[in-house]
């Protein structure tokens, strides 16, 4: 069992979540209900069903887990659902601390970008690149923009000295208008992947100095559109991105 391989021998002691059961290599001889009897039974903790299954399929794999459990194939404990969250602390909504320092740390930075956070823009226009959401991701909140619609009133989000954000997708066929004097961030994922960001990059390269590309997701390995890898997206990521734009090494105080 892949659960007891975890534990015993690795020594693994926290949550283990199945991939997505709707795949057809998961659980195309079993069903999606047989396959996530399977994955309890094999030492999951939680199953990751897909995002378009209907509430009929979800009865489904319900009763095969009970099934299973009635069988004896399946311990009941492993089918139980998850215990209550703790009470909210005396803070309200308040978030653990992260050390956003050892993520910001596994950042790579090229000299371009150096050269930007060392002149600590006052203010710049940033260039928020999306591009279309596969089934495994889904449309969700990402990056610096995702952190700051989370803690407007945050000093990281009043810090994020912001002229304007201009959205630009793979459909966009517009102008890009710019201020012709701030400076220009660009944040993309996976930038190099998408030749209308390789194309809006190159221009923007060509027209003027004081341009940083940021890539969010997992850089070419010549790293010829990302001035800072983040090798990640998420709102932590956004986070450290955040704080090492507000506060540069070697920026004046």
């Amino acid at each position: 069992m892949l659960g007891g391989l975890l534990r015993t021998e690795l020594g693994f002691d926290g949550v283990i979540v199945s991939d997505a059961l709707d795949m057809a290599g998961a659980s195309g001889i079993l069903g999606i209900p047989g396959a996530a009897a399977a994955a309890l039974a094999a030492g999951c903790d939680l199953l990751c069903i897909g995002t378009e299954n209907t509430a009929e399929q979800l009865d489904r794999i319900e009763a095969a887990v009970l099934a299973a459990v009635a069988a004896g194939t399946l311990a009941a404990s492993q089918a139980t659902s998850l215990p209550a969250p703790p009470p909210q602390s005396a803070q309200g909504d308040s978030e653990p601390s992260f050390d956003t320092a050892r993520i910001s740390a596994s950042f790579v930075i090229n000299d371009r970008a150096r050269a930007w956070l060392a002149a600590v823009p006052t203010t710049y226009a940033v260039v928020r690149l999306d591009t279309v959401s596969n089934i495994a991701v889904g449309g969700a909140p990402w990056g610096p923009f995702a952190e700051v619609a989370a803690h407007p009133g945050s000093d990281l989000a009043a810090a994020w000295r912001v002229q304007h954000v201009i959205g630009r997708g793979s459909d966009d066929t517009a102008e890009l208008v710019l201020p012709a004097a701030a400076p220009v961030l660009v944040i993309g994922k996976d930038n190099h992947r998408h030749p209308f960001i390789r194309d809006l990059v190159d221009a923007l390269r060509a027209e003027r100095r004081d341009v940083l590309v940021v890539d969010m997701g997992w850089p070419s390995d010549d790293l010829a559109y990302a001035d800072i890898a983040t090798f990640g997206a998420s709102r932590l990521a956004g986070r450290a991105l955040l704080e090492l734009l507000a506060f540069p090494p070697h920026a004046p105080a």
